[in-house]
């Protein structure tokens, strides 16, 4: 029987200001998030959750089976885990209701982002994550990348700022392709 995998931190560790980075995964036979309706219905869930655990999403990305998401703490009293928690909930309670052939793996992957360098990579992850798969062939014409709370220019702008080396004096832009 399979086993769900349990987070191996306490909850009091994700709680403040805090980046999460989230992977979840369906484990439905047919793709959910290659539909637009289901993906503006689910992101409608995931700022509502968002909202109500003083949390903003800087970057998701829907790719056809899974969700990729950096969850962030806004205050002091901020539950980045628990906007995950309820939204899987509230998603499955939708897909059964609406009568939709999506479930969600029991658990995720979350990692605790730490420093400008582990932000970096995985906002770069996320944006990348539908070029490497193929289905688009930049991040600007990804239709289910985006962001809650953020304008999706003022993420891409941090990112490639972040993105930058000292290289002779001079900032670089370190840009793939």
């Amino acid at each position: 029987m399979f086993q769900a995998k349990k987070h191996r931190l306490g909850d009091e560790r994700y709680v403040g200001r805090l980046n999460l980075a989230i992977t979840a995964r369906l484990l439905s036979p047919q793709d959910g998030f290659d539909c637009e309706a289901v993906v503006e219905a689910c992101v409608a869930v995931l700022a509502k959750h968002a909202g109500s655990f003083a949390c903003t999403v800087p970057t998701y990305c829907f790719m056809p089976d899974h969700l990729h998401a950096i969850i962030k703490g806004e205050s002091d009293h901020s539950r980045p885990k628990q906007v995950m928690d309820e939204f899987k909930l509230s998603t499955a309670m939708w897909f059964v209701r609406e009568k939709l052939p999506y479930r969600w793996q029991r658990s995720y992957y979350d990692h605790i982002l730490r420093g400008t360098w582990d932000w970096r990579n995985q906002v770069g992850y996320v944006l990348a994550n539908p070029i490497k798969a193929g289905l688009e062939s930049h991040h600007d014409r990804a239709p289910f990348v985006g962001s809650i709370g953020y304008s999706r220019e003022d993420v891409l702008e941090e990112f490639m700022w972040l993105s930058c080396a000292t290289i002779g004096g001079r900032l670089q832009p370190h840009i793939d392709g």
